[in-house]
């Protein structure tokens, strides 16, 4: 039976073709799938319970509140049927359960009003009313091949209402358009969702349409910076933070689809980055969503094994919540000096850079760039180092330096601003010692100015934490940071004065220092 799951399951939730070809070289993609393997991020997986995952499919995870729960799932009408394979006798519907602190029972399909018989409904989206709501209805075309339009309809007196199928070219008659996302702004709304219409960049690509008034305007493509030659699939932003999360088989990943985040809007984005393990597997993640205010907890959809035992069973997808794990507090009785001695024992934190960056060629003291956006576009040039490396000896350093020390770099200063968010609620005073470099390529009073805008760049990652977690005790000097721009970290490189190995390493700021008061 899983093996007919497959065929249909993946088909139906993903609705795209083989995985795309990669762009990168292939030394490239196995040095950077590596260091994604290895990348593991404090992060609690946990498959939900079979009240929910069944021998089928489960995907399209939403949380209305903390005691509703909605899920699509694709499932047989006739349960014993091993071998007939008829679309009459398999059908995806919307369900609902019950759930209590991660316990899930009395789960049902939603009324037949949504749920229509004779069409698949893999995808679904509600406003924060929870009045509201777009979803996907598929058909088998006369090619076999399914096709999907986004239907809205509105609750009236606790019930919903005949649906209506979107218009003004939300749904071309022609192409597939599904995987829904409405997201509540100030001034509009805006409806993500997916289709391989033309005039995209690729095969299945994030589109979204304005909505003002009740009235949504033409679709517009998000643009390259998210959507490539492959595929993109179930959006998800969150609004508190202006992420949006996705899943694609085109961006360098682990394997099937990875997720990805990209911080922006509309179609302006930052460079994605790859969610890392264990949100990631070798196999299809997909379906990532947040269910709180300070980004910390949610849902995902992935087909991964259930164990290490069961490594060829990757047929269907469940649901996986996920949480990420923040540094517990100390006990009140701790003192001060036992608080310092903890947070210091992964100090000095050393953040790298690309060369120039950011915002090159300037002389500007300050950017809007962010750290962790650059740490991901820097990462991405890894080929560019190891090609101009001459001999094997030092292609060998190059790979160990993106694999490892740059993936460091995320992990120590997550851990630091994860120990600051709690502590600084106890209302202690932190100081943090930034120092800036640069290598010498250039002269001393340039350095200077990048160095300086180094420093800014994890500033404006502290400031943006968890949703501006940390901004208001920036802001009233609770958390102060001693901002050191030293200009060129020696006097002379040797070797490649862009790409050899004394330049890379020159190219940093480093956290050098953290004192603590009561």
């Amino acid at each position: 039976m899983k093996k007919i799951c497959l065929l249909l399951g993946l088909f139906l939730v993903l609705l795209c073709p083989a995985w795309a070809q990669q762009k990168s070289s292939l030394v490239r993609q196995k040095a950077l799938r590596e260091q994604l393997r290895r990348d593991t991020l404090p992060f609690l997986c946990q498959r939900l319970p079979s009240t929910v995952n069944s021998s089928f499919s489960e995907y399209c995870p939403l949380l209305l509140s903390d005691s509703v729960f909605l899920f699509s799932s694709m499932r047989s009408e006739v349960e014993d049927d091993n071998a007939l394979f008829f679309e009459t006798q398999w059908t995806s519907r919307i369900y609902q359960a019950k759930c209590r602190q991660n316990e899930f029972f009395d789960v049902i399909p939603i009324p037949k009003i949504i749920n229509k018989s004779n069409y698949y409904h893999p995808n679904f989206t509600l406003n924060k009313n929870q009045d509201y709501m777009v979803f996907s209805r598929c058909v088998r075309n006369t090619y076999e091949e399914l096709v999907c339009d986004l239907y809205e309809s509105r609750k009236r007196n606790g019930k919903w209402q005949k649906p209506q199928l979107l218009g003004n070219g939300i749904n071309d008659k022609n192409f597939t358009t599904t995987q829904p996302c409405f997201v509540e702004l100030k001034d509009y709304a805006v409806l993500y969702f997916v289709s391989n219409r033309p005039n995209g960049q690729g095969d299945m690509d994030i589109w979204f349409s304005i909505c003002k008034n009740g009235q949504y305007e033409v679709p517009i493509n998000a643009g390259s910076a998210i959507n490539t030659s492959g595929n993109e699939v179930t959006p998800f932003y969150d609004a508190n933070a202006s992420v949006l999360y996705f899943s694609s088989d085109e961006w360098l990943g682990i394997g099937g689809y990875d997720v990805f985040c990209s911080k922006g809007g509309l179609n302006s984005w930052s460079v994605p980055q790859n969610m890392g393990v264990p949100i990631n597997s070798p196999e299809n993640d997909f379906y990532f969503t947040v269910t709180n205010q300070e980004g910390t907890k949610g849902y995902f959809s992935s087909n991964r094994p259930i164990d290490e035992y069961h490594l060829e069973d990757t047929c269907c997808n469940d649901i996986f919540y996920w949480e990420k794990k923040i540094a517990k507090e100390k006990p009140s009785g701790g003192t001060a000096d036992s608080l310092l001695q903890e947070i210091r024992s992964i100090f000095p934190i050393t953040l790298y850079f690309d060369n120039d960056f950011p915002d090159p060629k300037t002389l500007a003291d300050s950017t809007s760039s962010l750290y962790f956006p650059l740490l991901a576009q820097y990462r991405l040039a890894e080929s560019d180092y190891w090609n101009r490396q001459i001999n094997e000896e030092d292609k060998a350093w190059m790979m160990t330096f993106f694999q490892d020390s740059l993936s460091q770099c995320r992990s120590k200063l997550e851990l630091l601003l994860d120990f600051l968010e709690n502590q600084l609620r106890d209302g202690k005073k932190w100081t943090i010692s930034i120092e800036g470099f640069a290598s010498a390529l250039h002269v001393q009073s340039y350095n200077r100015h990048l160095s300086q805008r180094r420093i800014v760049s994890v500033k404006n990652e502290m400031m943006n934490y968890h949703s501006g977690s940390l901004l208001p005790y920036i802001q009233k000097g609770q958390l102060k940071i001693q901002e050191l721009p030293e200009g060129s970290a020696n006097a002379e490189v040797n070797g490649d004065p862009v790409y050899g190995k004394t330049a890379v390493l020159q190219r940093k700021i480093t956290l050098k220092n953290i004192e603590i008061k009561n």
